[in-house]
């Protein structure tokens, strides 16, 4: 429900994926009819055992379950948002101790501004997000930071501070979304960072990916 995915849509792939006359019984045909055109038999076994070793040490579909995890997707965001944040808002006015500027500066004071903005009930956890001061900046156009969220990073806030109760089963932009980038493909560019530079220092530090 999370990614917007049908149910049906994995009910459906445990019957075609079948190892009698499905995908899985066609994936091993296609090995065993390269396996009898490959010269080397020793070496296509190789390359075989190194792509597979390759595919499990990508991200897994349980990694994905794992990770949807609404408030760590908001403080990803919000660190993004940071890098250019920083130096943009006015420096004359304080919130807390510190500027806004001075907050985003350092990406271990995310949680600390967001802990500030719940006390002071700019956001409102567990009620309809537009009771939320923070949320109408950014989600009405005349709002102060209008525009600075795309329509998925406002649909993860959205639900973040509306809690089970309030949260959206569906986008609720799903119309700028069509002209957008996919929630799903979005969720997993977070989700995804980093794990190429993790492949890459696995590689080189291994000399063979298949043990």
């Amino acid at each position: 429900a999370e990614l917007g995915i049908d149910s049906k849509y994995f009910n459906l792939h445990i019957t075609i994926d079948n190892i009698d006359n499905g995908h899985a019984y066609k994936a091993i045909k296609v090995i065993e009819d390269i396996y009898n055109k490959y010269r080397d038999k020793e070496l296509f076994l190789t390359k075989l055992k190194r792509g597979f070793a390759l595919n499990n040490h990508g991200v897994s579909s349980s990694n994905i379950i794992k990770n949807l995890n609404t408030e760590d997707f908001v403080h990803r965001i919000f660190k993004r948002k940071a890098l250019v944040g920083q130096l943009i808002h006015n420096e004359t006015r304080q919130f807390g101790c510190k500027t806004i500027n001075q907050w985003l500066s350092n990406p271990d004071d995310i949680a600390g501004l967001i802990t500030h903005l719940t006390e002071h009930k700019w956001i409102k956890f567990n009620t309809d997000p537009e009771q939320s001061v923070f949320w109408r900046m950014i989600n009405e156009e005349n709002g102060k930071m209008f525009g600075v969220f795309n329509p998925v990073e406002r649909q993860i806030i959205h639900d973040w501070i509306a809690g089970s109760d309030h949260s959206s089963s569906f986008l609720a932009y799903s119309r700028e979304l069509k002209n957008s980038q996919r929630i799903q493909d979005y969720l997993f560019s977070y989700i995804s960072d980093g794990e190429l530079d993790v492949l890459q220092e696995r590689v080189q530090q291994s000399s063979d990916l298949a043990i």
